[in-house]
């Protein structure tokens, strides 16, 4: 096995090690709160998205993204909006209350993961950060070429 097989597998497996780490931190927050985390920041990121846009993301349907919205609407955290052109299209986006929740529960989840790197030294914690650097920027790499493909 060559190197790069060695790193592919670990990122494997800390793909499941992530996977893990939010199941603990379900139990330790909110578990609402981390499981409507994503989205609020997928709003965030998008500012405004067609409700097919945002279920293609997720890999959810259609009608369950809908559901969920919608609660989160009734909550103040999203605005809905019909596409005055198109009616069939309906547009999210985040509200004022939704981006103070979001951003709350973001500083909860940073303090929650910087305690992971208590027990490392600096020398070790700068190693880990040049490491995510790079396996961002491949990831980005990669990221850009495939949409280049799709001609996006």
């Amino acid at each position: 096995m060559n190197y790069a097989e060695k790193v592919v597998d670990l990122f494997g497996a800390n793909h499941e090690l992530m996977h893990e780490l939010v199941e603990d931190m379900e139990l330790f927050f909110n578990e609402k709160e981390i499981k409507r985390y994503p989205l609020l920041e997928a709003l965030e990121r998008s500012g405004r998205a067609r409700l097919k846009d945002i279920a293609k993301r997720f890999g959810a349907s259609s009608s369950s993204m809908c559901v969920a919205l919608a609660r989160m609407e009734k909550e103040g955290l999203v605005i809905r909006e019909i596409d005055e052109k198109d009616r069939r299209n309906t547009y999210y986006s985040l509200s004022p209350s939704g981006r103070a929740v979001k951003d709350a529960i973001h500083e909860n989840v940073r303090r929650y993961t910087l305690k992971l790197f208590e027990p490392f030294s600096e020398k070790e914690i700068k190693g880990i950060g040049k490491a995510f650097i790079a396996v961002n920027k491949i990831l980005e790499l990669h990221l850009q070429r495939r949409r280049e493909e799709k001609g996006q």
